[in-house]
């Protein structure tokens, strides 16, 4: 294989991956309008690289009589795929299921947020501001009526919109922070 074959896959790989990277829901993640420009550049990117090496390749085909190349196409198409597949996850933990979800919302402000809590042990919560949102990651535990979420820093990472400590109210379907300074979870069925 030539040389410049294996560049070009590079080169489409790589953009590829700089295009879905922001996408995977792994850990603290935040979303805004600076992921929606990368993902419209690289995407962009990708596409114009693609194009460019599929105009080569029947260039190739035409003047040389060679094979056409059906490598870019494949990588194209796993690629389409993968975007696709991302998008429509929505951001979602696709590996495990959700066993408790509730919102929480701040009075006069574009502030808000999501508590789902999984099957794994896992919680994420989700702060929306008016222009982005970040989701943190971490572990739980329930003893009796009580949530405990084992991430000491969410107070601060979501602007006091989440607790550490809940009281679970399935008669009310609210979670009840232990500090009175924090506001009451929704339960959503």
């Amino acid at each position: 294989m030539k040389k410049k074959k294996v560049f070009q896959y590079l080169l489409l790989i790589t953009v590829g991956i700089m295009m879905i990277y922001n996408l995977i829901p792994f850990g603290d993640y935040c979303r805004g309008l600076l992921n929606a420009l990368h993902l419209i550049f690289f995407g962009g990117m990708f596409l114009l690289l693609f194009l460019i090496i599929c105009s080569i390749n029947v260039y190739d085909k035409v003047k040389n009589k060679n094979k056409f190349d059906l490598i870019p196409v494949i990588l194209f198409l796993t690629f389409a795929v993968f975007l696709y597949a991302l998008l429509e996850l929505d951001y979602s933990r696709f590996w495990t299921t959700p066993t408790l979800m509730g919102s929480v919302s701040l009075d006069n402000s574009p502030k808000s947020g999501y508590l789902t809590l999984y099957k794994d042990g896992t919680f994420e919560a989700t702060y929306n501001s008016a222009d982005f949102s970040c989701t943190y990651v971490g572990s739980y535990k329930i003893d009796h009526d009580t949530l405990k979420l084992e991430r000491t820093d969410l107070s601060t990472e979501t602007d006091a919109l989440f607790a550490t400590g809940y009281l679970i109210s399935t008669r009310k379907k609210e979670l009840k922070p232990l500090h009175t300074k924090y506001r009451t979870i929704a339960i959503i069925e």
